[in-house]
Formats: C-alpha cells, sequence, structure tokens
C-alpha cells in the first residue's frame, strides 16, 4: 500500500474530480437536446439558416426536430475562423 502525502492526496483528488466533470459535462451535451428555434437563439440567426448548418438531427416524430449540443458545438467549432496576427 502508497501512502500520500497530504498535499499529493489533495492534487489527486482534485484530478480525479476535474476527470469526472469533464466527463460528465460531455454526457449531458450529448443528451441534452435543443429545438430548431433554441438552437438558432444560440447563434443569433434565424431558424431557416440554422436548419441549412444543421448535418444531424433528432427526429422525435409528429414534425419534432431537435438538435443536441454537441452537435451545436460542433456547428460552432467547424464555422469558427481564426485568423493568424502578424507579429
Amino acid at each position: 500500500m502508497i501512502t500520500l502525502t497530504p498535499e499529493l492526496e489533495t492534487r489527486v483528488i482534485a484530478m480525479i474530480a476535474d476527470d469526472l466533470a469533464n466527463n460528465l459535462r460531455h454526457r449531458s451535451e450529448e443528451l441534452e437536446c435543443l429545438t430548431m428555434e433554441q438552437g438558432a437563439a444560440k447563434l443569433n440567426v434565424s431558424v431557416q439558416a440554422f436548419r441549412r448548418l444543421v448535418s444531424e438531427y433528432v427526429d422525435l416524430g409528429e414534425r419534432t426536430q431537435r438538435v443536441s449540443v454537441r452537435h451545436l458545438n460542433e456547428i460552432i467549432e467547424r464555422r469558427t475562423i481564426r485568423k493568424r496576427h502578424p507579429n
């Protein structure tokens, strides 16, 4: 059995807690779904523009479509333009 110093024990617990929090955040993004209107509002675009950006959605029938928060984040990442600034 290994005995850790109190400082090292605190650091290990903090690392495990951070890892669990990141895991849960990722899982919640997979499960949370937004309506097309909510997704459009988050990006501050029209519903029609948002529908053109969406490449996958959850079809719940009865003309009810939802977009996962994960996919919304992918859209943002995919459409982000990174400019290089000269030094």
